[in-house]
């Protein structure tokens, strides 16, 4: 890390941060007079002509997550005789920090050798890792036009792991995708008890696609709210495949929306089985005439399984939306 700078009015620095997955969240500062930025690769959706990002989420994002922001915020750093250093942060969603670098190191190595040299730090945090760019420059301009090439690159290398490059937290990029698409949204909830509701309705301007969520914590409310066969649950048991398909359905026709997610599984401390560990969560999410469904291995106590749990099947909802097959996720079972 930089230490103590001389702060002064005639420097300026950029700071962001670089974080992958999720789970989660920084606030992105709205650039004044923004420099012009390259189309982003097939992965991330534009950013809306409005804002409509909501609260940041706790900071447990998904591993599997990969978030790329760069903050437009400005502060006076000055290192060295007219040499500023800028810091911005870039994010992303189904990787570990192992993964992230063997893939990333290629194209970080040859930045030390650039004109605008560009330093690369990755951290490993609580559900998310963190790819920290420093570039060092005479002036702001020749920072700026490197660090955005430098993210760039940094997507094409990552693919569609990369869900935003402008700040916006994941229930954010899902909402505006809901939005540009004209869809409408309805979740059925066990384990996580209402969170992946809570998160979509976080946004502003939510109204717009969110129709209904509802909690079928039981079995028995799994069949009265969301139609779920009760010979369906008896045979694979609650927490499986068939029954997220089915409360995913069942709550898409009800609601009669584009979009049905379902989420099953096993928050903890009891209720697990040998089969079916503490962290088992099968998500499905329908769009229209296509299903997707996973079973996951979540790791951590209750409320890092539902954090995880509600990241997961907003980042299926994105991929699915956007119609792109994303990798597969780090907890993701086998």
């Amino acid at each position: 890390m930089i230490g103590a700078h001389t702060m002064r009015r005639s420097s300026a620095a950029r700071v962001g941060t670089v974080l992958l997955l999720a789970s989660a969240w920084l606030a992105a500062c709205a650039p004044k007079t923004p420099a012009p930025v390259p189309a982003p690769p097939v992965g991330v959706p534009p950013p809306p002509t409005r804002s409509v990002s909501g609260p940041e989420s706790p900071a447990m994002a998904n591993p599997d997550l990969v978030k790329v922001f760069t903050s437009r915020g400005f502060d006076a750093r000055e290192e060295g005789a007219g040499v500023v250093i800028y810091l911005p942060t870039v994010y992303l969603f189904a990787f570990g920090k192992s993964d992230v670098d063997a893939q990333a190191q290629p194209t970080y190595a040859k930045w030390t050798s650039n004109p605008v040299p560009i330093s690369t730090t990755i951290l490993a945090v609580l559900g998310q890792i963190e790819l920290h760019l420093t570039a060092q420059a005479a002036n702001p301009d020749a920072a700026h036009a490197a660090l955005d090439a430098a993210v760039l690159e940094m997507q094409h290398v990552l693919g569609p792991s990369v869900y935003s490059t402008d700040g916006r937290s994941l229930e954010g990029v899902v909402g505006d995708l809901l939005r540009q698409h004209a869809l409408t949204i309805a979740v059925a909830e066990s384990c996580t008890g209402g969170l992946l509701a809570s998160r979509l309705t976080d946004v502003p301007g939510s109204s717009d696609y969110v129709e209904r969520g509802v909690v079928c914590y039981s079995n028995r409310s799994k069949t009265e709210l969301a139609g779920v066969p009760a010979a369906l649950i008896a045979e694979h048991g609650a927490v499986s495949e068939p029954v997220a398909m089915a409360l995913a359905e069942g709550i898409r026709s009800r609601a009669g929306t584009n979009i049905g997610i379902g989420i099953t599984g096993i928050a903890g401390p009891g209720g697990a089985t040998p089969e079916k560990p503490v962290g088992t969560v099968s998500v499905a999410v329908i769009v229209d005439d296509e299903t997707r469904v996973r079973t996951f291995q979540f790791i951590g106590g209750r409320e890092m399984v539902k954090f995880q749990a509600a990241q997961a099947a907003l980042n299926m909802t994105r991929l699915a939306v956007m119609k792109i097959q994303g990798p597969r996720e780090w907890a993701e079972r086998r």
